[in-house]
């Protein structure tokens, strides 16, 4: 299923603009400027597909947001951690591609509005979707955990978590689209291979990525999931797309 263009469009231009600014000038000052314009981006219902409703919720003291098919599986759904850095997007700037997703698998999609950076900084806004995966699955059969770019991550690190947790609490599967997944990395060949089209350009997500991580480092398994050698050997299915 592609991308679809307004939401590409939008990525484009928020790429556009976090290009034009210095790494210098990059601080948690310029990304507190920039949060209210990207983080209160939300696509209407009239470009979503049709049969799809829009609701907004609070899970686990998490607010965030449903996309409901007509006729869907009342006992599956997806929680989604959408991408962004970890400090920009939304539920909204993500409606339109989660309303396909819903669309298409008949299957309900949450999608949390976790805290971020730079006033909650890792691990707070993992924290979020472990709390709201904790309580979806409390109620449903079958919870999968998704999230695309940091929201991979995240989705990455809870699917790990439950399963040491116990096999009662285990994601039914994962999907990850373009995680970013090793923070300390902003060099490796992928980098220069994709640098017309990856969200956050390397010289500024180096930036970002410190500014997530806090005080915590950024080869932290918990913050760059890449450097762990050690996985439960439940982990549940999973599937990875890293193409653009």
């Amino acid at each position: 299923m592609a991308l679809p263009y307004s939401f590409v469009a939008a990525v484009a231009l928020f790429r556009r603009t976090l290009r034009a600014v210095p790494r210098s000038m990059l601080n948690p000052s310029a990304v507190t400027y920039f949060q209210p314009l990207t983080n209160s981006v939300g696509f209407p219902s009239l470009v979503l597909p049709e049969g799809v409703a829009v609701e907004q919720d609070t899970v686990a003291g998490v607010p965030g947001e449903w996309l409901l098919p007509e006729n869907g599986d009342q006992d599956s759904l997806l929680l989604w951690a959408h991408g962004g850095g970890f400090m920009f997007c939304s539920p909204g700037t993500h409606r339109q591609f989660l309303a396909k997703v819903a669309d298409r698998s008949k299957c309900s999609v949450f999608c949390p509005d976790y805290r971020k950076p730079p006033s909650n900084p890792f691990p707070e806004p993992g924290m979020d979707v472990w709390n709201s995966f904790k309580a979806l699955h409390n109620k449903h059969r079958d919870v999968f955990l998704g999230g695309d770019s940091a929201g991979g991550n995240l989705a990455l690190e809870v699917a790990r978590k439950a399963c040491e947790e116990g096999s009662n609490l285990k994601a039914s599967g994962v999907v990850l689209l373009s995680p970013w997944v090793d923070l300390s990395d902003t060099s490796s060949e992928s980098w220069v291979q994709f640098e017309d089209i990856d969200f956050i350009p390397a010289e500024q997500a180096g930036v970002v990525a410190e500014i997530y991580a806090g005080t915590a480092s950024l080869e932290d398994p918990a913050v760059s999931p890449a450097r762990r050698t050690e996985w439960p050997k439940h982990f549940p299915p999973a599937t990875c797309h890293a193409k653009p």
